[in-house]
């Protein structure tokens, strides 16, 4: 059918309710306005209903075209209307006169003029002042990391507005940690390559442009769409298009879009930019033609916000647009249920802009007030001196906000600063400024007094964001402003909307227009959890307390709410709330209590971090040591999931890591004497930055760089690298320089590494002079140190000199230097923004030592798809006939690594050519490569050869089919294919059944049969040890199979918790949170128990039992599972608590094993 429609110069359609119900005539049509197909609607109606039109789908594909009218089904009429579509479609090349579109609307360039109006960015916190759109700092990052791409391909399900959902939750996931909007202050973690916005379409694929675009809140997403759509008006960008449609989807609401009639894109077009204005048939017409013709390009901003609640009546046009237009699309990092080839994230400021952002701030503050003494340089001084502030400050709303607190408040005394006191002195300013414009004279008031002053706005707003938390909502509709004007009273309006912390969606419409009937939102969702934090802190304190009790018990697990509670938290130290402090953390850490206790102690270390250095409180040491006993469990647990999970929060904690108890359990784990316990704490310490170190956790972290275990040498290399990153002072500089001569193999090794981790930081003439000579140390390993501490200075080190040197070490005596070296030049090329790297590489391919040759192409695989210009594919396609078969194999990895980017016919051709080659590992690389090139190389013939492939007597070809097979995903889901792959599990083999496994993970879901989960148990439970990296990610994905887990036995369940409990890289993140719960429930067999609760803890989450209703929080928010019969909940809770018992008995034996000749009896006695 497809070829049919594609290879057609016009499709006629017949439009009637069965042609309109029919799911192949949909196919059918929506492939040719896909494609571009004129298409030629024939209206023959419904016989039983006159009036009958098309609606949905149908509706929006002909929309804007002339129907041939043959409702009349008269002989007569049926002529006419047969001839006039013969002319038609005779013509169909040069439409008819009624037909033609119009000549560009004057509406065109209204909206251009439109856009070239908006040149300026309106401070958020004071929309009096602005600055020039040019001068605003957009960074756009790829998300490349395969890690963020499989996680976030997992997340299928939207959140159902966070709240409890009690029997829908089956395809749910939990979202990928490191991107929670409660993190709206945390580092962004992975690696990602910067680009300009200019090339944001080169990763699209199909015929429509399609771009994803997420991004923190404040995090500039909104700035991002004015930019481009400025950019454009100027003619600077994307000119193919003849119109950009900027449409804020917060707006698409019911109240400004009716029910009673369906939209279509060109109605929200003219509501949104001419809503008081008419626009003709002809220009209507006229745009639905440039849509169809993909020369309108669509911005939709605030998916996250539109996706909760998207209107019935607009849902039809919505999916159009995304599905048949060039768009982009931006949203908060929360589940897409679609895909995007081309997935963009904005990572705000980097800290050059930072400091470019305070410089222009204040410098506009100095040019409006004559002799004002300059603030930048003092205001960066502060910033960099706080973590914390330095955290939040790569956030644009957050610096704003920074800065403009700043120019109003004397800090220059202020030590510390939590996230908490930061928004409290922003509060106040805010308040301040208010009096102001109520003639009110506030300069001399204390800051009490300025509160009772703005008693009236603040309680007002604190009521509104409580409410709107606890319904999660973002948008806030008039029903919610007249509910919290009953319970706070304000004789205007007004004075909300003088206080400049919540945005009306409508302030473009006509001012006359009522307040009170608009939605509004706060003008960052960390005001509304703040302004929530203080009302429960409140009501704490008032008549009304046991309604804050049962919120905190209700929501403190909710992740969502996270920040609400690290707020209330942290405005403890006030004095106004102190009277409170005690009932707060008291419910913060009592009944409800998590029955898993790792969520219960990952809320406690992100709010008690808010209090830690503000106040000495009675609780103090008790939650301390309530951490450090996790910190140890967490040591004496196999599983890495469980270690990540407890450093998502000691990652976000500020001030909490500075704590000497914490430190102290730290150093005390490190010496101990098995090598398990050493290992796992090492993993924590390494990734954990403490930025007020006491002198014995750095002795300690030092005579760990002599340490007998290499790995142990190499962690402790890693912290010095990132102490020294953060102060790489002049001293250390030259103390690690002196170093690099030092007569010790292992002192020269480790300052190669330490430079290595510092990076650009160190990159200054005399370390690069320093590295150069240390590529001619006798030591292989310090050579090797400087290849790979050149690579990591990436585009500061590429000069001449080093990319030679570089270069002449492919031609080392060591294979690991000829690698590092090569290793260092693809880092390089990865960095630099000119072709200088890859084009000595393309020149080196020429060299007659075949080691140069293939260290080039093996240095052209780490570059990967950045080096697949024309030039480098022929070069590389010649390499896969060089005489020397490890150039052979280079240039082969290097054509994989380049993937679809790399696959031209040319290529193709030479990889199955290659599957022909003498030498096995470049027969096997070549199939791994035809894998990797996905659709373009996915053929019938390509997939009959690697089925084929999987039953050849050579090991290594039977291997690598299945991986390549499993790299092709779904496509490859064929009952030969899974059968194929379930026989390999099976082969004698064990790193053959691995890939196997491994192959199927990446197949899905749809191969997670009980058959194929029962082959996974038995593989994991013959090789458990040797398998385990690659066969975790097949059996955690077979686990999302409900109906493949609700059938297993009793011996394969026992089997399977087996597996889960020993393996250590087992993450069960992505399965469904209440699954194994609702499986309890119907099976009524208590061998699911034990999973049960492992799996909590192995998905981090927590879980509480209410009556006869089990809780269960997770990322995604809360679920309810009913579970009726008393004897179910009591086992299911006495299961927890044997959990718990059993992990603090396993904590104090290998705490005592640590302490030789100590007893202790409690946990407690340790300390």
């Amino acid at each position: 059918m497809a070829d049919g429609v594609q290879n057609a110069a016009v499709i006629c359609c017949f439009m009637t309710p069965d042609y309109q119900i029919s799911e192949n005539c949909e196919k059918e049509l929506q492939c040719a306005a896909d494609s571009k197909i004129r298409i030629i609607p024939c209206m023959l109606g419904d016989q039983n209903n006159t009036e009958w039109k098309p609606s949905g789908w149908l509706k929006l594909v002909t929309a804007g075209l002339n129907y041939v009218k043959i409702r009349d089904h008269s002989d007569l009429n049926i002529r006419l209307k047969a001839k006039e579509l013969i002319g038609r479609i005779k013509n169909q090349y040069l439409p008819p006169a009624e037909e033609r579109a119009p000549a560009p609307p004057k509406f065109f360039e209204s909206i251009r003029e439109k856009y070239l109006r908006e040149n300026r960015i309106k401070r958020i916190v004071n929309e009096e002042k602005s600055f020039p759109i040019e001068q605003s700092y957009i960074n756009l990052a790829m998300i490349e990391t395969k890690e963020q791409q499989e996680k976030e391909k997992k997340l299928k399900e939207q959140d159902k507005h966070g709240r409890p959902d009690r029997e829908n939750d089956q395809d749910n996931r939990r979202p990928y940690q490191h991107n929670e909007i409660l993190g709206t202050y945390e580092e962004i973690y992975g690696t990602k390559t910067s680009i300009n916005v200019e090339e944001i379409f080169q990763k699209c694929k199909g015929a429509n442009k399609k771009v994803l675009v997420l991004g923190r809140a404040g995090i500039g997403k909104s700035t991002f769409c004015q930019y481009v759509t400025y950019r454009w008006a100027k003619h600077d960008l994307w000119s193919e298009y003849e119109l950009l449609v900027l449409i804020h989807l917060r707006k698409l609401t019911v109240s400004r879009y009716p029910q009673g009639k369906e939209y279509s894109p060109s109605d929200i077009m003219k509501k949104e930019y001419f809503p008081y204005d008419d626009i003709s048939r002809e220009e209507r017409q006229y745009f639905n033609e440039q849509c169809k013709n993909g020369k309108v390009l669509w911005i939709l901003d605030g998916y996250d916000e539109f996706a909760q609640n998207i209107p019935a009546q607009l849902e039809d046009s919505f999916q159009h647009v995304r599905e048949t237009q060039h768009h982009i699309l931006t949203s908060r990092p929360y589940p897409i249920d679609f895909s995007y080839d081309a997935n963009m994230e904005i990572i705000g400021f980097t800290d050059d802009n930072i400091h470019k952002y305070v410089e222009q701030f204040f410098n506009q503050i100095e040019c409006e007030k004559q002799n004002a003494p300059p603030e930048s340089s003092k205001a960066i001084k502060f910033i960099q001196s706080n973590p914390s502030v330095w955290g939040v400050a790569h956030i644009p709303v957050n610096l704003e906000l920074i800065c403009t607190a700043w120019s109003n408040t004397d800090w220059s005394k202020t030590t510390m600063l939590t996230v908490s006191v930061l928004y409290d002195n922003i509060i106040e300013w805010l308040c301040r400024r208010y009096l102001t414009k109520q003639n009110i004279k506030q300069i001399d008031m204390f800051k009490p007094a300025v509160y009772k002053q703005c008693n009236a706005p603040l309680q007002f707003l604190e009521h509104l964001a409580f409410k709107a938390m606890k319904q999660n909502r973002i948008m806030l509709p008039p029903e919610l402003l007249e509910e919290t004007q009953q319970d706070c009273p304000l004789d205007h309006f007004q004075e909300i909307s003088n206080f400049g912390i919540l945005k009306s969606y409508d302030d473009k419409l006509a001012g006359a227009s009522n307040e009170t009937k608009k939605q509004y939102y706060f003008v960052h969702l960390s005001f509304q959890e703040h302004f929530a934090a203080r009302h429960v802190l409140k009501l704490l304190g008032g008549s009304n307390k046991q309604e804050a009790i049962n919120f905190i018990n209700n929501y403190k697990y909710d992740q969502r709410l996270r920040l609400v509670f690290i707020f209330a938290t942290g405005l403890l130290a006030q004095s106004t709330f102190q009277s409170v402090r005690k009932v707060f953390l008291t419910t913060l850490d009592g009944e409800t209590f998590d029955l898993v206790g790792l969520q219960h102690t990952k809320l406690l270390i992100e709010c008690i971090d808010q209090l830690i250095d503000h106040t000495v409180f009675p609780e103090r040491t008790a939650y301390l040591k309530t951490i450090t006993q996790w910190i140890v469990i967490s040591a004496a647990q196999k599983p890495r999931i469980i270690q990540d999970h407890l450093l998502q929060s000691l990652q976000r904690a500020i001030n909490l890591t500075n704590a000497e108890i914490i430190q102290n359990t730290l150093m005390k784990l490190l010496q101990s004497t098995q090598a398990t316990t050493k290992d796992k704490i090492s993993y924590i310490i390494v990734n954990l930055e403490i930025p007020k170190p006491i002198p014995r956790y750095l002795t300690a972290i030092c005579a760990a760089m002599g340490d007998e275990d290499e790995d142990v040498r190499e962690w402790a290399c890693e912290v010095f690298g990132k102490i020294g990153k953060e102060a790489a002072t002049i001293e250390m500089i030259t103390a690690l320089v002196n170093a690099m001569r030092d007569g010790n193999d292992h002192a020269r090794m480790g300052a190669c590494e330490a430079f290595g981790k510092m990076g650009e930081k160190a990159a200054t003439n005399e370390v690069i002079v320093a590295l150069v000579n240390s590529m001619h140390d006798g030591e292989k390993y310090v050579r090797l140190g400087a290849c790979k501490a050149l690579g990591n200075m990436g585009e500061k080190a590429a000069t001449t000199e080093v990319i030679a040197a570089l270069v002449n070490a492919m031609r080392d005596g060591e294979k690991y230097v000829r690698s590092g070296a090569s290793e260092a030049l693809g880092k390089m090329g990865e960095k630099t923004k000119t072709n200088e790297v890859i084009s000595a590489l393309v020149n080196a391919m020429r060299a007659e030592d075949y080691d140069v040759r293939s260290g080039v192409c093996e240095a052209l695989v780490r570059i990967g798809e950045k080096a697949a210009t024309n030039k480098v594919i022929a070069a590389l396609v010649n390499a896969m006939r060089d005489g020397n078969k490890y150039v052979r194999r280079w240039a082969c990895q290097a054509l994989e690594k380049m993937g679809e980017k790399g696959a031209t016919n040319e290529v193709i051709v030479a990889l199955m050519n290659a599957m022909r080659d003498e030498y096995e590992v470049v027969r096997r690389i070549s199939y791994g490569a035809l894998g990797k090139m996905g659709e373009k190389a996915a053929t019938n013939e390509v997939i009959a050869a690697l089925v084929n492939a999987m039953r050849d007597g050579d090991k290594n070809v039977r291997g690598i089919s299945y991986e390549a097979l499993g790299k092709m995903g779904e496509k490859a889901a064929t009952t030969e294919v899974i059968a194929a792959l379930v026989n390999g599990m099976r082969d004698e083999e064990g790193w053959i059944r691995s890939v196997a496994c491994e192959a199927l993970g990446n197949i899905g879901e749809k191969a997670a049969t009980n058959e194929v989960i029962a082959a996974l148990v038995d593989v994991c439970g013959a090789t458990l040890v040797d398998d385990e990296y690659k066969l975790h990610k097949s059996l955690s994905v077979a686990l999302c199979s409900y109906n493949g887990l609700r059938n297993l036995d009793l011996h394969m369940i026992e089997k399977l918790t087996f597996c889960v409990k020993e393996w250590e890289l087992m993450d069960l993140t992505s399965m469904p949170a209440a699954q194994l719960f609702k499986i309890y429930r119907e099976t009524e067999n208590d061998a699911w128990l034990p999973l049960i609760v492992r799996g909590s803890l192995l998905q981090g989450i927590a879980v509480t039992v209410d009556g006869n209703t089990v809780r269960i929080y997770h990322g995604g928010g809360v679920v309810l599972v009913d579970m009726f019969k008393d004897r179910l909940r009591e086992s299911l809770v006495k299961a927890f608590e044997n959990q718990i018992q059993e992990l603090e008995s396993h904590c104090m034996e290998q705490w005592k094993s640590g302490r030789s000749g100590t007893k202790a009896t409690s946990f407690v006695d340790v300390f």
